[in-house]
């Protein structure tokens, strides 16, 4: 304001025609959000907008906000009240009395416009330039793409032609959400695309992670610090840096995004790596110039050494491919995309030779919590004077933490060992004291550590919103920043695809754990079954893996315990096949640990709706089903007629045709081959049923031939059994393999062999092509006998 009073003096304001001298600048801004109706528009977008129109709007400051989507008007204009109703929130105002007035206020200058067709962007941009208030010295408009990337470069195009302002006084941005690109390749055309409309500095690429309240702090700590903090952020003093970021959420509902993406595109590439930079980078003289700061970040971006795929670890949560079954037809690349991944990274300057960046992040974790943790060497060594902490460590761990999500403490905020260093605070921290003796953090009580936290603690898109309305641009991604990013993980990316993910289960997993080697990381405990029963033997069965042949494995102390956990499994599949499909097929093996599953889903599971659901036999033996040993008259005593599944639905192995049981030339597997094509046309059994011989045998398909042949049913006349093939059994969705008993113990052993086949053991044959196989095993199998 200081400025627009002295050109009054100098120019002498001569009568009130220039409005330049008024001492206020009229400003108007169109804020247009495009995907208005979608995810990220409800439960984040509204909401800033409402709370920059608090900020910001008066006599002098004026705004529109636009809903922008593909419904017709009627459609759309319902969907954003109802949105504006339910997702419009005044808990963050101590005066909500004013609030409620100020969403009445911002309701009435809410519209919706649909923008489907090329008169509906016509009349959008006549509409818009009717609008422009002739009062105003100066017009803004704000264009927030909340849709996927795949339209940004036709919607750029469109809105740059009906509704880009070109009046002098007048200002555009385009706001865009990540991902940009898959690669650098893909990166490189879209910038390239969106470049024929908008300018760079017109170009605002949101990763609202930089817009977060303690990442927003990182600078200015470090700033106000400068003299103490910055000797010590060097590779004499600092152990490792550790960038992570755990969810206790999966990606349900996001499949066919995260068969695309995965937690490397998604995360690592982006959020983490834009984090390690901030920790990282030189501190510039002046960190409000945003200039000096994206210098400083891209020199730092340009010294970290490419990431290669032994310096990577990849893992994915032990239901992903089921949930992607209900989702999506093809699962094929399902069984690749990784849903947690480590990385180490490597700064070469000379302030960070040789330290470690320990980048985390995966779905499922057992907690939810984000944080750059800076540990520092323990060089301390005492000789006098420290009777009772002789020798080195006798001081408190140092560290300093950038608790991101604060997860179980009170607030986001930094943490800092006190044996480290005093803190100087900038002025958007405040210390907030805590007493907790009982409660330690990152290996230290609470006591030993100051806490610092943001005094403005905003939203991470509040944030975003206000920073792109007042075009602060430190807080998003330019260009050569992305391309930056992506030069660094576009080469593991390409040697990660077709490497399948270590399967883990949800929650704690001690699986997952890793280790820092010479030259990368590695898990601690391996996929080799043996180098498993080593390290885990007598331990805490906490740590056992999450798979086995590279499939998943679900490990139980009791039988009985195993068999529960295997009904539930089998339950949840059929409730999530029957949310895609009218009807499923369920097929059974014969034995007796399918016999006590089959009385738990009788007893304990009723909710099942069986009358949806066909039952069929994975294989039987070659007897009347009358007697003892048919595998059908144990499925039916101890199952089906305890069940009310419809006459039609049940489909039992013809091993018995005209009297005759398994004669040579009576068809019967052919008869059952037609059965399963009439009423599977696509050959695609629901769930199958399968355990395994302490031979290795499965169903009935024995070691010593091969169980390729083109056949989908198969008799063999020696073993006296009918039995489905490796063929069909392979197009299964999902395939669970039941193992109890110690005298199963040795064949488990015995499978990893890499020389081993499916003619040696029928079981190594069981891959199915888009489906995917659990294991279910008990102590007494895993472990045998000591």
């Amino acid at each position: 304001m200081e400025c627009w009073a002295a050109l009054c003096v100098i120019l002498g304001c001569i009568g009130m025609h220039l409005v330049l001298c008024s001492g206020d600048k009229k400003t108007h801004t169109d804020f247009v959000l495009i995907g208005a109706g979608g995810d990220l528009a409800k439960k984040y977008l509204w909401q800033s907008m409402f709370q920059l129109f608090i900020n910001h709007a008066n006599d002098n400051t004026t705004f529109n906000f636009y809903g922008c989507g593909r419904s017709n008007y009627e459609e759309g204009r319902d969907l954003i009240d109802n949105i504006l109703q339910k997702h419009i929130s005044c808990e963050f105002m101590s005066y909500s009395d004013l609030c409620e007035k100020k969403k009445v206020s911002f309701s009435k200058i809410v519209r919706y416009f649909p923008l489907k067709t090329d008169l509906d962007f016509q009349n959008f941009g006549l509409h818009l330039e009717m609008g422009d208030s002739n009062e105003a010295v100066e017009v803004g408009r704000i264009m927030y793409m909340a849709i996927p990337p795949s339209a940004y470069a036709s919607m750029a195009a469109k809105m740059w032609e009906c509704c880009y302002g070109k009046a002098p006084m007048m200002w555009n941005r385009l706001v865009l959400e990540k991902p940009f690109g898959s690669d650098y390749q893909s990166a490189v055309k879209m910038a390239e695309e969106i470049a024929k409309y908008y300018k760079e500095e017109e170009i605002y690429r949101v990763d609202h992670y930089l817009g977060k309240s303690v990442v927003k702090q990182i600078l200015p700590f470090r700033h106000a610090n400068r003299d103490i903090l910055e000797p010590l952020l060097t590779s004499d003093h600092v152990s490792r840096v550790e960038v992570v970021m755990k969810e206790t959420i999966g990606v349900q509902g996001r499949i066919d995004f995260y068969d695309q993406y995965g937690i490397v595109r998604d995360v690592m590439q982006n959020h983490l790596t834009e984090l390690l930079a901030l920790v990282a980078m030189e501190l510039p003289d002046e960190i409000t110039n945003t200039e000096q700061v994206d210098k400083s970040r891209l020199r730092v971006l340009s010294q970290i050494k490419s990431v290669n795929k032994n310096s990577v670890l990849i893992g994915q949560y032990a239901d992903y491919v089921m949930q992607a079954q209900s989702e999506k037809e093809n699962v094929t690349m399902s069984k690749f995309t990784p849903t947690f991944g480590a990385a180490r990274v490597e700064v070469r300057n000379r302030r960070w030779s040789g330290v470690p960046f320990i980048l985390v992040s995966g779905k499922h974790l057992d907690e939810r919590s984000s944080f750059i943790r800076v540990v520092f060497k323990e060089n301390d060594f005492c000789i006098s004077g420290c009777r009772h902490h002789n020798g080195s460590h006798w001081k408190g761990q140092k560290q300093i933490i950038f608790q991101i999500g604060h997860g179980n403490l009170p607030s986001a905020g930094i943490m800092v060992s006190k044996d480290l260093l005093n803190p100087a605070l900038p002025s958007s921290l405040k210390d907030l004291p805590v007493t907790a003796d009982d409660i330690a953090m990152y290996g230290q009580s609470l006591n030993d550590l100051t806490f610092l936290v943001p005094k403005d603690n905003q939203p991470a898109y509040v944030t975003v919103v206000d920073d792109m309305f007042l075009g602060r641009r430190e807080s998003f991604v330019a260009k050569e920043r992305l391309l930056s990013l992506w030069r660094l993980w576009s080469p593991v990316l390409n040697d990660l695809q077709g490497i399948a993910p270590r399967l883990y289960q949800r929650e704690e997993d001690r699986s997952l754990n890793f280790k820092l080697t010479s030259n990368g990381l590695q898990y601690m405990f391996t996929d080799k079954f043996n180098a498993i029963l080593e390290s885990t033997y007598g331990q805490q069965f906490s740590s056992l893996p999450a798979s086995y042949l590279d499939q998943q494995l679900v490990i139980k102390p009791t039988e009985d315990i195993l068999i529960h956990a295997a009904a539930e499994y089998i339950l949840n599949a059929i409730n999530e096949r029957l949310k895609v499909k009218d009807d499923i097929n369920i097929a059974f093996s014969g034995g007796n640990s399918p016999t006590k599953l089959f009385q738990i889903l009788v007893d304990k599971y009723q909710q099942i709706p069986w009358e949806f659901i066909h039952i069929w036999q994975v294989d039987e033996r070659c007897v009347s089903r009358q007697l003892d040993g048919s595998n059908f008259k144990l499925l039916h005593d101890h199952l089906i007629r305890n069940i009310r599944v419809p006459y039609m639905n049940v489909h039992p192995m013809t091993v018995e045709v005209a009297d005759r049981v398994c004669s040579p030339g009576d068809r019967g597997n052919a008869i059952y081959e037609e059965e399963i094509r009439h009423h599977i046309p696509d050959l695609q059994f629901d769930l199958i049923l399968l355990g395994v011989g302490s031979d290795g045998h499965t169903a009935s398909l024995f070691p010593g031939k091969s169980h390729e042949g083109s056949s989908l049913v198969a008799m063999d006349t020696v073993k006296a059994r009918m039995t489905l093939t490796l063929p069909l059994l392979n197009k299964g969705k999902q395939i669970l393999v039941l193992v109890t008993g110690s005298k199963k113990h040795d064949i488990l052993m015995t499978l990893p062999d890499d020389k081993k086949t499916a003619t040696d053991y029928p079981i190594l044959g069981v891959k199915p092509v888009v489906g995917n196989v659990t294991w279910f095993v008990d102590y007494d199998a895993w472990f045998g006998t000591r």
